[in-house]
């Protein structure tokens, strides 16, 4: 027989169990949907600075 050690808690109540794996599964997504959106956004901002930077000099050449 193969424990996982959740069986006692999973015997006694199995429908919270899954709800409670549920909830922690969209947390988990939504955690890693914000990361990801971060990083995208810090991305674009560094982006968006080296632009003005090179317009800056663009311009001063002119």
């Amino acid at each position: 027989m193969v424990t996982t050690g959740f069986s006692d808690v999973a015997d006694s109540e199995p429908s919270g169990n899954y709800d409670r794996a549920a909830e922690a599964l969209e947390k988990t997504r939504r955690d890693y949907v914000n990361r990801h959106a971060a990083g995208l956004l810090v991305n674009v901002l560094d982006q968006l600075q080296r632009s003005e930077k090179k317009a800056k000099i663009l311009m001063t050449k002119i």
